[in-house]
C-alpha cells in the first residue's frame, strides 16, 4: 500500500492550484470591496453632474480614502472626469469579480473531483489489502458502498468548502471590513460589536451538527449494507414471500435513517436564519447611529451609502460563512470514516517454500488456521498431497473443509505450521479452483474464463476448454464467447455457470 493516506497529502499534489485558488480568493476580496465602496460615489457624482464646480475624493469616500487614493493621483478630479473614469472602473471592476469568482471555484471543483477519485481508489486499495480472515477486511466489506458513495461525496464538498468556500470568504469578510474601516471607523466599531453573538452561535450549533452528521452517516451505512444483504437473497426472500415482512423492516430502517438526516437539517437549517438576524440587527444598530452622524455633518450621504452597501453584501459572505461551516461539519465526520479506512495496514500475502521431494505436489506440517474472532478452525494438520492423484476432504459442516482449501490458495494464513508447494510460482498463480459460491464479473465469455489474463486471449486454447468442460453451448449464443453475460451471469443458468468456472480452471 501507499503511504499514510492524508488529507494535507491530497492538498499537497495539488499545491500549484491551491496557490492560483488563493491568489484569486485574496483578489477576488480586494476588487470585489472596491467595486461595492463605488456605489456611494456614483450617486453621489449623478447628483451632482450638472454641477461645475470640483468634488472632493474627500467628499466621496471620506478622508482616509481620500489620502489611499492621493498616491494613485486621484484625490481631485472635475466631475464628468469622475463619472467617465467610476463608470468604466465599476464596469470593469464587475467583470474581473466575476472572472475571480469562476475561476476559483472551477479551480476547487477540479481538485474536490480529482482527490475524491483518488479516495474510491484508496478505498478498493485497502479493502484489497487485508487479510481475507481479518475484521478489517469485513468490516471494510460491510461498509464498502456507503463510503465509496455517499462518504466520498460528503468528504468531497468538505474539501472544496472547507479550503476553497470558507477562505475565500474569510478573505472576503476581511476586505470588507478593511474598506469599512476606512469608510468609518465608528460605524464599523458599532457594527462589528453587534455581531459578537453571532460567534458564539456559530461555534455552538457546529458542535452538535457534526455529532448528529455522524450518527446519521453510520445509519446510512447500515442501511446500505442491510440492502445490499436483502438483494443478494432476493430468490429466498420470494421463495418464502417474505416481501412484506421485509417491506416493513426497510421501512423502520428508512425512519430511523430519515429522522437522524432531520434532526442534522433541522439544527443546519438554524445557522443561516440565525447569523442573518444577528446582522440585520446590527445593521439596524448602525444605520441609527449613522443617522445621527449624518445630522451632525460628521458622515457624508455619500460614505453612509458605500457603508451600507458594503455590509450588505457582507452579509451575505457571512450567511455563505455560515452555510459552508455546517457542511463543513458534515463533510469533516465523513471524511474520517474514509480516513479510517485509508490508513488500515497493509497485511502481506503469506510466503511459501518448495517441498523437499519430489513426487509431493503440496505438504502441509502441524498447520494451525483460524479467523481473527474464533479460535482455530483447524488444529494441528498435517497432509501430504502427491502429483497424480485424486482427493476427496469429507467432513461435517463447519469441520473446516473450506477453510483448507482457501489456506492451500494462500488466502488465509497458517497461525502456526507450514505449507510447502512443488512449484516456483504462487499458489494462486499455479492452483485453480471451482469455488461454492460462483459469481462472474460483467464481462464477456471468453473474458471470465481467461481471467485473469483478459488482454491477452488464446481463442484455440479457449476453445479447447470449453470443449473439455462441455460447455459448448456458447456456440450456440448470436455472440459466441464473445457474449456479455451481466452482472452477475444473469443471461446463464447455475449449471451453466459452472460448466464456465470449469473452463476457466482448465
Amino acid at each position: 500500500m501507499e503511504n499514510r493516506k492524508t488529507l494535507r497529502g491530497y492538498l499537497r499534489e495539488h499545491a500549484l492550484s491551491i496557490s492560483l485558488a488563493f491568489t484569486a480568493s485574496i483578489l477576488l476580496g480586494l476588487v470585489s470591496s472596491i467595486l461595492f465602496s463605488m456605489v456611494g460615489p456614483a450617486i453621489e457624482i449623478l447628483t451632482k453632474v450638472k454641477s461645475t464646480e470640483p468634488i472632493s475624493t474627500g467628499d466621496l469616500l471620506g478622508e482616509r480614502a481620500a489620502y489611499v487614493l492621493a498616491m494613485f493621483d486621484l484625490n481631485w478630479l472635475v466631475p464628468a472626469e469622475v463619472w467617465q473614469a467610476l463608470g468604466m472602473m465599476i464596469l470593469a471592476f464587475a467583470l474581473f469579480r466575476a472572472i475571480l469568482t469562476q475561476l476559483q471555484w472551477v479551480i476547487w471543483e477540479n481538485i474536490g473531483e480529482s482527490i475524491a477519485a483518488k479516495m474510491r481508489r484508496h478505498l478498493i486499495q485497502s479493502f484489497l489489502g487485508q487479510s481475507y480472515q481479518s475484521t478489517n477486511h469485513r468490516s471494510i466489506f460491510n461498509e464498502l458502498s456507503g463510503l465509496i458513495t455517499n462518504d466520498t461525496r460528503m468528504a468531497r464538498e468538505y474539501i472544496v468548502h472547507f479550503y476553497g468556500g470558507l477562505p475565500r470568504e474569510i478573505i472576503q469578510i476581511a476586505f470588507y471590513m478593511g474598506m469599512l474601516v476606512i469608510l468609518s471607523p465608528s460605524l464599523f466599531a458599532i457594527f462589528v460589536f453587534g455581531l459578537l453573538p453571532a460567534a458564539f452561535m456559530l461555534t455552538k450549533l457546529g458542535r452538535r451538527l457534526r455529532k448528529r452528521a455522524n450518527e446519521a452517516l453510520i445509519h446510512h451505512a447500515s442501511l446500505v449494507e442491510w440492502l445490499q444483504h436483502r438483494l443478494l437473497g432476493i430468490e429466498t426472500i420470494k421463495h418464502y414471500g417474505t416481501e412484506d415482512r421485509e417491506l416493513r423492516l426497510f421501512h423502520q430502517k428508512t425512519l430511523e435513517l430519515y429522522e437522524k438526516l432531520l434532526r442534522a437539517a433541522r439544527l443546519k437549517s438554524r445557522t443561516g436564519p440565525i447569523l442573518e438576524t444577528i446582522s440585520v440587527a446590527a445593521m439596524v444598530i448602525v444605520l441609527y447611529f449613522s443617522l445621527s452622524a449624518a445630522i451632525s455633518g460628521e458622515v457624508s450621504g455619500s460614505i453612509q451609502l458605500s457603508f451600507f452597501t458594503t455590509v450588505a453584501i457582507l452579509a451575505q459572505s457571512f450567511s455563505k460563512l455560515g452555510r459552508y461551516y455546517n457542511s463543513n461539519r458534515e463533510g469533516g465526520a465523513a471524511y474520517k470514516r474514509v480516513q479510517a479506512c485509508l490508513n488500515l495496514p497493509t497485511v502481506k500475502k503469506p510466503g511459501f517454500s518448495r517441498t523437499e521431494e519430489s513426487d509431493i505436489a503440496i505438504d502441509l506440517k502441524a498447520v494451525d488456521v483460524g479467523y481473527d474472532l474464533r479460535s482455530a478452525v483447524l488444529s494441528g494438520i498435517n497432509l501430504r498431497f502427491q502429483f497424480g492423484k485424486i482427493y476427496a476432504v469429507v467432513g461435517p459442516s463447519g469441520s473446516g473443509k473450506s477453510t483448507l482449501v482457501k489456506t492451500i490458495l494462500g488466502l488465509l494464513e497458517p497461525k502456526r505450521g507450514a505449507i510447502k508447494y512443488a512449484f516456483d510460482s504462487s499458489p494462486s498463480e499455479a492452483i485453480t479452483v471451482v469455488p461454492q459460491k460462483l459469481k462472474l464479473a460483467p464481462m464477456t465469455i471468453a473474458e471470465n474464463i481467461s481471467y485473469p489474463t483478459i488482454n491477452l486471449i488464446d481463442r484455440e486454447r479457449l476453445k479447447a476448454s470449453l470443449l473439455a468442460a462441455k460447455a459448448d453451448f456458447v456456440m450456440s449464443f448470436q455472440e459466441g464467447v464473445d457474449t456479455f453475460v451481466g452482472d452477475g451471469g444473469k443471461v446463464l443458468s447455475g449449471g451453466q455457470i459452472q460448466r464456465l468456472f470449469i473452463a476457466r480452471m482448465l
